[in-house]
């Protein structure tokens, strides 16, 4: 049963195969958003035209979480004027390394120029990993440029809160296409 996903996956891979597939290798890095600061690695290798199929890899990772500020008026219980306050910790979440498999879809405006700005939204399927990812299932979105076979490119996976409350995981990454 493996064999034949496999030789389906191969035959399906090779009989949409046109001149205009290349294989793309990106290299980078997890990074801060607004709520969060880590120290991971991520590594993918898709194959494809506009459509690519690809496999992705986000190492361990340390994950700063910023406690921030919150503040609550109480001037509408009470009838006091008044605000309070209170400093949430900063809180540091370990996450597992995980790999990830990809669908995605890449537009690239400005085609046939060496520099073009490209947009990319997509499909995962990875192993969940708590308040990072906490689902399966994630889309991805990607904003960029290329300059003939270079890219650098930041990504977002998230389920959306689909499926519990999640983070999301953010990279940076620098790409190289060949033929």
């Amino acid at each position: 049963m493996k064999r034949t996903a496999i030789a389906a996956a191969v035959l399906l891979a090779c009989g949409t195969a046109n001149a205009e597939d290349t294989f793309q290798l990106d290299l980078g890095t997890t990074f801060a958003n607004s709520f969060q600061s880590s120290d991971g690695t991520a590594a993918l290798i898709s194959y494809g035209s506009s459509f690519r199929i690809g496999l992705g890899y986000i190492s361990s990772q340390s994950v700063k979480i910023d406690g921030g500020k919150d503040c609550f008026d109480y001037t509408i219980d009470t009838g006091y004027d008044g605000e309070w306050c209170y400093e949430r910790p900063d809180r540091k979440l370990e996450v597992d390394s995980y790999a990830f498999l990809q669908g995605t879809f890449t537009h690239e405006f400005r085609e046939g120029r060496t520099f073009r700005p490209l947009f990319t939204m997509g499909l995962t399927l990875q192993e969940k990993q708590g308040n990072i990812l906490s689902s399966n299932y994630s889309f991805l979105t990607a904003v960029g440029f290329r300059v003939d076979r270079f890219s650098l490119t930041w990504t977002h996976l998230s389920n959306a809160g689909l499926e519990g409350a999640n983070w999301g995981q953010d990279f940076i990454t620098m790409g190289y296409r060949w033929d």
